[in-house]
Order: structure tokens, then C-alpha cells, then sequence
């Protein structure tokens, strides 16, 4: 019995260990999000704030508390023609955002201002 304790014990410290382990480096130097693969929302880079809005369809940067600019994908594109309406993946570049969203629909985002521009779907 002590030895079934103790392992569960030791499982419950090592995946709390790896727990804050994976949260303290949530968005530090993060460049892509993959919201079918994990529930981050954010990119920190250069004290700018990219996120994922709840409603999964907006795109937003915020600098020192401060929301820049705010873009919803879907109204400014259109609904997907395949796939549900709402951004799959994000990735950082030097200055744009490069978007997915439905099942292969792609967004290019200008990082300074928000400006979007739907580059098409396969």
C-alpha cells in the first residue's frame, strides 16, 4: 500500500513539475499556435501580445496594455468553404501574421496594422 502511495505520489509531483514547466514558457519565445493542438491563445514578441480572441474568428495585438489594432478573419474573408469558421493556426513572421482558418484557408496579417488580406484556399 506505502508503495502505491509513493507512486502516486511521485506522478503527481513529476506532471505538476512538468505542468509549470510548460506554463511558464507558454508564450515567451513562441512564434505559431495550433489551436487543434493546444489551448494557448497568445504570442508574446517584442513586448507585443498577439491573441487568439475567445470567439476564435478574431485576431488582436496589444502593446503595454493597450490594444493596436484588432482584425475578426471570418467577416473581413468570408466563412470557409470547407471547415468551421474560425482561425485553426497562427504564425509569426518578421511582419505578418500568416493565418489559417476553416480547414485550408489562408490569411496574411499585416503585425504593425491589422490590415488583412485573404491570399486564398486549396
Amino acid at each position: 500500500m506505502r508503495k502505491i502511495a509513493f507512486l502516486i505520489l511521485s506522478i503527481f509531483t513529476i506532471s505538476s513539475s512538468i505542468a509549470q514547466i510548460n506554463s511558464s514558457t507558454k508564450s515567451k519565445n513562441q512564434t505559431e499556435l495550433n489551436l487543434t493542438l493546444s489551448d494557448d491563445r497568445e504570442i508574446l514578441n517584442d513586448g507585443i501580445i498577439y491573441r487568439i480572441e475567445k470567439d476564435n474568428q478574431t485576431l488582436s495585438a496589444h502593446k503595454n496594455g493597450k490594444q493596436m489594432w484588432k482584425t475578426n478573419i471570418i467577416k473581413v474573408c468570408g466563412k470557409p468553404d470547407v471547415g468551421n469558421a474560425q482561425i485553426r493556426y497562427i504564425k509569426l513572421n518578421k511582419e505578418k501574421i500568416n493565418v489559417i482558418f476553416g480547414k485550408h484557408s489562408f490569411v496574411e496579417v499585416d503585425i504593425k496594422t491589422g490590415k488583412t488580406k485573404f491570399l486564398g484556399a486549396d
